[in-house]
């Protein structure tokens, strides 16, 4: 199964804030998650998985906001994350990710970045649809990409952070 990774979208996330005054390393303070259409639950991330740095890079020319998975604050992964990293889109950050899976199941997903008082905040919202109208040749990436958040949306996860230090 192939992954169509974008790193760029719509705009109006982390509006008009550059990739350095994002930087930093970060501690998760709360994740809720759920279905697009009813309350979310809190549900926090493995202890392994509570603290992340996002560091200013660059990515053939256009600005990206890497992602580095850290085990503790000091512990971070040396390998950017590009499935969870941003890149520019508009005045913000934001990412997305397509693909298709056997039975022609179509998913999406968008990462969006928002800037806080005290760090950020990550919305990552999903959609997916089964086509079994499709014929295979069709049922891709690219057409999961195509279709976007035009497909029914089935959860979204809120994540917010508190910077707890500089990037590295």
């Amino acid at each position: 199964m192939a992954l169509l990774v974008l790193a760029s979208g719509i705009g109006g996330c982390g509006e008009g804030l550059s990739a350095s005054e994002l930087e930093g390393t970060y501690a998760i303070v709360e994740r809720e998650e759920g279905p697009c259409e009813g309350p979310l639950e809190p549900n926090l991330p493995s202890p392994d998985d509570r603290h992340f740095q996002l560091v200013e890079e660059d990515r053939g020319g256009e600005p990206l906001l890497a992602y580095y998975g850290c085990e503790a604050p000091d512990d971070c992964s040396t390998t950017r994350d590009l499935l969870r990293s941003f890149g520019r889109s508009g005045g913000g950050w934001e990412a997305s990710l397509a693909n298709a899976e056997s039975g022609c199941v179509l998913r999406f997903r968008r990462r969006a970045l928002f800037a806080t008082e005290s760090g950020v905040e990550i919305v990552q919202t999903v959609y997916r649809e089964t086509d079994d109208s499709l014929p295979i040749e069709e049922c891709t990436d690219m057409e999961a990409n195509r279709r976007g958040d035009a497909m029914p949306c089935v959860s979204v996860v809120e994540i917010r952070a508190e910077r707890i230090g500089p990037a590295p």
